[in-house]
């Protein structure tokens, strides 16, 4: 099992990607840093996301459509 942490802004918000290596499956948990850079990171290591665990409502989720 992996954790990426995406840190983020000046309040330190953190998100965390975790994943199984081997089985390339992951969750995103609490995203509240840039979506573009935590894509770039799924798609170069071919992660699987199965599960995003939202703790808050944010604008960024309504644009796409989560």
């Amino acid at each position: 099992m992996e954790i990426k942490i995406f840190p983020n802004g000046i309040y330190g918000a953190i998100t965390y990607l975790v994943y199984d290596k081997k089985t390339k499956e992951g969750a995103l948990i609490d995203c509240t840093c840039d979506i573009d850079k935590i894509e770039n990171f799924v798609k170069c290591e071919n992660i699987n996301l199965k599960y995003l665990l939202i703790f808050r409502k944010d604008e960024m989720y309504e644009e796409r459509g989560l």
